[in-house]
């Protein structure tokens, strides 16, 4: 059974959840291993692909765009995991906890899978050509879904928030930002060398 409440900033957010003897339930714990391992298996994905670019002479910046893709995986998998198993400490908003089809906490868990696909069409992408050809539009896409775990202070304000939980909303926030930032450089490389398709760039400068 789960109580609602209204947060300091007006919304109304999951304050209590009241489980039975088997707590948060076998498909709330599915969610959760489920997301972890996808996050396992991205960043394995992402390593394995990368593996044999290590020993040739790969676009320096291109690789610090997949360090610091894999650090965003890292924080993104703790933070999608914790708060599917700890929405309360999320302040989870009342219309993202409903169970609409299976269980409760649902769109997290689902949301995630869009979220993978468009961070392993980027790192396809850019592992072609040098890092040359990297795909802006995924990269455009995949820093939108990771952006909006920011949206958990628009429902609450950060002191209300765990040291821990914080650190999960904002790492995911810092972390993509860096991303980005390290993504234009790559991008302005392109441009310099002549490349003539500038619209994923606007899409990227159009994200923030």
């Amino acid at each position: 059974m789960a109580e609602f409440g209204i947060s300091s900033l007006g919304e109304a957010v999951l304050v209590n959840e009241q489980f039975g003897q088997d707590g948060i339930g076998t498909v709330r714990i599915t969610f959760v291993i489920v997301t972890v391992a996808i996050g396992l298996l991205n960043l394995g994905y992402t390593c394995f692909k990368f593996r044999p670019f290590r020993k040739k002479n790969f676009n320096v910046v291109a690789t610090f765009v997949l360090y610091c893709y894999l650090v965003h995986v890292l924080i993104h998998t703790f933070h999608y995991a914790d708060n599917i198993y700890r929405p309360v400490d999320y302040h989870e908003p009342k219309w993202l906890y409903l169970k609409y089809f299976v269980s409760t906490m649902e769109i997290t868990f689902a949301f995630n899978f869009l979220h993978t696909y468009f961070g392993i069409k980027y790192v396809d992408s850019l592992l072609s050509d040098n890092g040359h050809s990297a795909n802006y539009l995924f990269l455009t896409c995949y820093v939108y879904s990771a952006m909006m775990t920011v949206m958990h202070y628009n429902i609450e304000v950060p002191s209300k928030y765990s040291a821990l939980v914080n650190f999960s909303i904002a790492g995911e926030g810092v972390s993509v930002f860096l991303l980005v930032v390290v993504a234009f450089a790559i991008r302005q490389r392109a441009d310099n060398t002549g490349a003539n398709d500038s619209t994923p760039y606007k899409l990227l400068i159009y994200a923030f």
